[in-house]
């Protein structure tokens, strides 16, 4: 058996990934798949950021009396809240960039499948050019036997 790669370009939703993968993955509303356990992850950190969020709201107040506001408004210190800013960032632009990748692909299909068409048409002009080259070629032979044949004909009406 082949390692799973859910990277795979081959995979593009849950459906499409082998049988023992699909019940660890969900699909994406904006094309992709994701790990369950990261959407859980995200929801939980999302809903951790969000309390302390509320926390510092409720308590700023107090912690202003006390500490007096830093650069950025926040409790943390710009230093302490730095990583939660950037992993959160991160976050962010992994959702982005898999949204772009879905749209990315969902370009390439329809400009390879339009290069598809495209190669039909151009088989099917180079086919109707070769009949029109053969008809020609017959209509050619064709006006040839009828001069032939006019010839001919006055020939044997003068006779007359």
């Amino acid at each position: 058996m082949e390692n799973f790669d859910p990277y795979d370009p081959k995979y593009k939703s849950v459906k499409d990934l082998p049988g023992e993968e699909k019940e660890k993955y969900a699909d994406l509303p904006e094309g992709g798949f994701v790990r369950k356990s990261a959407i859980r992850e995200t929801e939980i950190a999302n809903a951790l950021a969000e309390e302390i969020r509320r926390k510092e709201d409720s308590q700023r107040p107090v912690m202003d009396k006390i500490l007096g506001k830093n650069k950025s408004g926040h409790l943390l210190s710009d230093e302490l809240r730095g990583p939660y800013d950037a992993h959160f960032e991160r976050q962010e632009n992994m959702t982005v960039d898999q949204k772009n990748a879905g749209q990315k692909e969902g370009m390439l299909r329809e400009i390879q499948e339009r290069q598809g068409r495209i190669e039909m048409l151009q088989e099917d002009i180079a086919r109707q050019e070769e009949e029109l080259a053969e008809m020609k070629g017959a209509l050619v032979k064709y006006q040839e036997k009828f001069v032939e044949l006019k010839t001919l004909y006055d020939a044997m009406d003068k006779s007359m």
